[in-house]
């Protein structure tokens, strides 16, 4: 894929040899030992292979909350399998199961759901459990055993719980506080927060609040949208006696039928203080409230967030959102609205920060969140779309809020257990979850005393409580999903769902890759050819195999180079293609996948003469040349595109030709001959061409026009009564239309109207993905704020685009990121599943 601008060719001199030669064939240098993320490698020497896996006696059990506390580690879940019960456990820092706690280092708590449980100042466990409508709080003492001082038996049943749902608990000078969601009665659909507080002997504390309780509505809620969902993530006692809350809440439409869709509204992101005695805090917020506003309601549009099912649907799932209480008062939220938004506000309810995730990214709806020592933030949560089938995501966000990298927990070495997205665990042809519920498994995390994280689940096929351990790096670590200096790059995707980056390093000077597995993990980047300007424009494509090949200009020498891998990118051989002259700019490179005969061609420019050429290998690896067209200065911007239509193969190459100001189109027929065709003539040359068969045979070209700085499609009209060619504006609000590559929105899809575009908004500096309105192209979403230049979407075998990953310039940054943009193809600009 061509990425960058015109350079110029050096002179021609002798070979710049940068390694030893072997059969001809240069061998650049043999990929190093692949070094996995710094943040979320497997600490494999912590209990075995990073793994601790205990028989608790349930089959299948779920872990919901993990709890570290002085040398131990408090697990709560319950059954995957439709059993009742719940267990509270007890691990070493070390992983192993504390025998001494409970019965064998569990106590089980017959027919309830333990939401969840904390450790109190005083050392004895309490644990939030619901069961036959009533919302009970049991205790347990430090050795695992209920204690008959507290309520019942051990048990306080909370009065008057039953339209209570618990969420969270804290600990607060020898009483309980427990937070969560409540209505008035069966059929309401405003839901408001409700706060109680205990007293150690497990009755109510009448000095808190109204008789023990304080309810409120977190959320707001207006005529189009008049109900609410309130919820809760997190609450805490701070040192000043001041209690912090944090939640969610959204608000909705439902027609009376309680079975009928339910339309949102706005999502919010809250948080809440009071006094001791549960008076709002005046100094906090407004009027002791803080909120932040994460997605736009009510009426949004069906193919951006389709409506909830039902009431029970969006209670579940529309204001699912996690937090976390900082010792300071300051509090970090994160929850889905129209994506995953993270933000942090300061101790007194004003906001640090607010940041949204990139449109494709793997995890949309958090389930957890850790705060690391260091200041930097943790996300973990199940992977969407694409990514699913790997385990569950974790995100890392910084203290400034930069979101990313991602990883997923899977490490693919099949000797090792892997921590389960659902409780189903069945994995369909396309390698994605069938899910029961999707939401079924909250990957609980907690920070140990030495600073790295632990996450807890039910482990592929096999029973117990399954915690894994993660090396988290240091804050001070580079993001692997960043290369400083890169510009122009290419990437693909491969079966696998590994990701190809071939970038030029404008620091070296040199033609570099990298690889990015489907879990997340970044090889090193290696150097291909250290020649000085090699790769300064360049068109990565991958054979049959997903083995990697790129096509490149060698400036130092003004010619067309050729690397392959034949091991998926561990060592590469690199070839001379073509050398008359100035020549080997604008590379497109295409790989016949199409009829698997393997036919690696490349589409060209060469400067010296302004002729559009085409280069073959042939089988024995030496290289076929020829000119397309080499009326006037043509050849710029080349773009190769092979398909096949009703059995027949297809080979064209749009371009540019500089002399006419137009667009051509060359076709390759089948006596190996090319005809060529202008498809539009403008004012001054267009740049930064894309192009995409439609079914039937339609070919659509992208293009930027400078004299009015719009982002263009020219469309060849079907039927015999049709114009050759339509040109339609898609973007004229700014320069918009830098690196674009077009796409389709149903694969295969036989209409022109099918078309959609990313491309570079360079006013705005903004990725945009455009899309088909009825009148035209006038609808937009934006896929990456604050950075866009020098984009590159990937592409697969086919050379389609059809998957969210591009690389980009990110001005937040200064520096070259690998992310995510919307995927039209696979839906993933929806809510997720």
């Amino acid at each position: 894929m061509l990425s960058g601008r015109d350079a110029k060719g050096g002179s021609k001199g002798p070979p710049f040899v940068c390694a030893q030669s072997e059969n001809g064939a240069t061998v650049i240098e043999t990929l190093e030992q692949r070094r996995y993320l710094a943040f979320g490698s497997v600490d494999t020497a912590w209990a075995t292979s990073g793994r601790s896996i205990a028989d608790v006696g349930l089959n299948g059990p779920t872990v919901t909350k993990l709890i570290p506390s002085g040398s131990r580690i408090y697990a709560a879940g319950r059954s995957a399998q439709g059993d009742s019960d719940a267990v509270i456990a007890r691990f070493k820092l070390d992983g192993s199961l504390d025998t001494s706690f409970g019965d064998q280092g569990k106590t089980i708590l017959p027919d309830v759901l333990v939401p969840d449980a904390i450790v109190g100042d005083d050392g004895n466990i309490y644990a939030a459990v619901g069961g036959h409508g009533d919302v009970q709080i049991v205790k347990l003492t430090a050795s695992g055993r209920f204690d008959p001082t507290f309520g019942d038996s051990g048990v306080c049943h909370i009065p008057d719980s039953l339209n209570f749902s618990p969420a969270a608990l804290a600990y607060a000078g020898g009483k309980i506080l427990i937070a969560g969601g409540s209505y008035p009665d069966v059929g309401s659909k405003d839901e408001f927060t409700r706060i109680i507080r205990i007293r150690g002997n497990g009755q109510l504390d009448s000095t808190f609040g109204r008789h023990g309780t304080i309810d409120y509505f977190a959320g707001l809620k207006r005529a189009s949208t008049p109900f609410r969902i309130d919820d809760v993530s997190a609450i805490r006692a701070l040192s000043d006696g001041t209690i912090a809350v944090t939640g969610g809440s959204l608000a909705f439409f439902q027609i009376a039928d309680p079975f009928a869709d339910v339309i949102p509204g706005n999502i919010y992101l809250t948080s809440a203080r009071f006094s001791s005695h549960g008076i709002f805090d005046p100094d906090y917020g407004t009027g002791g409230f803080a909120r932040v506003k994460v997605s736009a309601g009510p009426l949004l549009p069906e193919d951006t967030k389709p409506p909830f099912s039902s009431f029970d649907d969006a209670e579940r799932h529309g204001a699912r959102h996690v937090g976390a209480i900082r010792d300071d008062g300051s509090v970090v939220m994160a929850g889905r609205g129209l994506r995953m938004a993270v933000t942090e506000l300061n101790p007194d309810g004003s906001v640090n920060f607010t940041s949204s995730a990139d449109g494709d990214f793997p995890l949309d709806l958090p389930t957890d969140i850790a705060l690391l020592n260091d200041g930097r933030i943790v996300l973990s949560g199940l992977p969407t779309g694409f990514y699913q089938g790997h385990g569950p995501a974790l995100a890392q966000v910084s203290p400034t809020g930069s979101i990313g990298p991602y990883l997923l927990t899977e490490d693919q070495d099949s000797s090792t257990p892997e921590l389960a997205e659902s409780s189903r665990d069945e994995i369909d042809a396309n390698g994605q979850n069938i899910l029961a519920d999707t939401y079924d498994l909250e990957h609980p995390m907690a920070v140990l005393p030495d600073g790295k994280l632990v996450m807890g689940g039910m482990a592929t096929g096999r029973n117990g409580f399954a915690i894994e351990k993660f090396d988290l790096g240091n804050i001070s670590d580079p993001r692997t999903d960043l290369f400083p200096g890169a510009t122009v790059s290419s990437l693909a995707r491969d079966d696998n769902g590994g990701l190809h980056f071939a970038y030029y390093d404008s620091r070296t000077q040199s033609l570099r890759y990298a690889y990015r597995a489907i879990n997340g993990r970044w090889s090193n980047a290696t150097t291909i050819d250290s020649t000085a300007g090699a790769g300064q424009q360049l068109s990565l494509g991958l054979d049959a195999s997903g083995n990697p090949s790129i096509a490149y200009y060698d400036a130092f020498h003004g010619d067309l180079r050729y690397a392959r891998s034949t091991n998926g990118g561990k060592t590469w051989t690199t070839e001379l293609v073509d050398s008359s002259g100035s020549t080997g700019l604008y590379p497109s490179l295409m790989i016949d996948t199409v009829n698997q005969t393997g036919q690696v061609s490349i589409a060209y420019y060469r400067k010296t003469s302004g002729d559009l050429r085409y280069a073959v290998r042939n089988s024995n690896g030496t290289w076929t040349t020829q000119n397309i067209d080499t009326t006037g200065d043509v050849g710029r911007y080349a773009q190769l595109y092979r398909a096949e239509f009703n059995g027949e193969p297809l080979t064209a190459v749009a371009y540019v030709d500089n002399t006419d100001h137009a667009i051509k189109l060359a076709k390759l027929g089948s006596n190996n001959l090319w005809t060529t065709e202008t498809v539009t003539t403008l004012t001054a040359d267009p740049t930064d061409l894309s192009i995409v068969f439609v079914g039937n045979d339609q070919p659509a070209i992208g293009f930027y026009d400078p004299s009015s700085a719009d982002f263009k499609i020219a469309v060849l009209e079907a039927g015999p009564h049709a114009p050759p060619w339509r040109v339609v504006t898609t973007r004229s609000e700014g320069a918009v239309g830098f690196n674009s590559a077009l796409t389709l929105f149903e694969e295969g899809g036989a209409e022109a109207t099918n078309l959609q575009a990313y491309a570079y908004d360079r006013t705005h500096d903004r990725v945009l993905l455009m899309l088909r309105a009825d009148n035209g192209y006038d609808d937009a979403l934006v896929g990456v704020n604050n950075g866009g230049t020098y984009l590159s979407l990937a592409r697969n075998k086919l050379h389609q685009v059809e998957t969210g990953d591009a690389a980009f310039f990110d001005s937040t940054l200064g520096a070259l990121r690998v992310g995510t943009v919307f995927n039209p193809i696979n839906d993933s600009f929806t809510e997720g599943p």
